[in-house]
């Protein structure tokens, strides 16, 4: 047994030996570095892909929803403060501007829904809260275009005002916080995925260098 422990320990002690050790902890450092910054890649590429993809739609399309919204309702009020009495002494420029501007708004709100419909898949808290969204929005509509229709109308002015209020009313108790709400959650949807990513790359760059320093090491031995 004895003998055997000291051919293998002469055996290891030999430069071949040594030289042959070297080469086999230099072959794994450096194919463990390569798979490390592989991984890294990847997993930045992924984080990447998730931000520009989900979370960076999601954030602009939240914060472009609440601007939307307060545009649309200010854009009726100046089309009814604009149209006359049926048409009667309207001021063309201005209503035609502010009905142009409605429509836009219309536009980019239908838009935004759509798209914070598909970022929030997954999240049944969203999920929830752009279906509300998209359902308070129909009933402004419908409350808009009643207040329009009534506006066209000789001496519907007053009802057209009061349908007017009630679709403020309800942008105001309903789709200004949910939009808010919406804003707020793709911020700490973004804020934890950074958050995510960078634990992750900060600790994937600490074993980075650890294996560096250790290659660079093992090769200094091998020279």
């Amino acid at each position: 047994m004895d003998a055997s422990a000291a051919l293998r320990r002469r055996f290891w002690a030999t430069m071949p030996a040594r030289l042959r050790l070297l080469h086999v902890a230099t072959a794994s450092l450096a194919a463990a570095l390569g798979l490390l910054l592989v991984l890294a890649g990847l997993a930045a590429s992924g984080t990447w892909d998730a931000v520009a993809e989900q979370d960076a739609p999601r954030t602009t399309s939240a914060a472009d929803l609440n601007l939307a919204l307060n545009d649309m309702d200010a854009q009726a009020a100046n089309i009814l403060l604009s149209s006359g009495d049926a048409g009667k002494g309207r001021m063309r420029t201005p209503y035609e501007k502010a009905v142009g501007f409605y429509g836009d708004a219309r536009t980019a709100i239908g838009h935004d829904l759509r798209t914070l419909a598909v970022a929030a898949q997954g999240d049944r808290t969203d999920e929830h809260t752009v279906e509300s969204l998209t359902d308070n929005f129909a009933e402004y509509q419908e409350l808009v275009g009643r207040a329009l229709e009534n506006d066209g109308r000789t001496g519907g002015k007053a009802s057209a005002l009061a349908d007017h209020r009630s679709a403020t009313d309800l942008l105001q108790r309903q789709l200004l916080p949910e939009s808010r709400e919406l804003v707020a959650s793709s911020n700490r949807a973004f804020n934890t995925q950074y958050a995510q990513a960078r634990s992750t790359l900060s600790a994937q760059l600490a074993a980075v260098i650890a294996l560096g320093v250790l290659l660079l090491a093992v090769l200094a031995v091998l020279q």
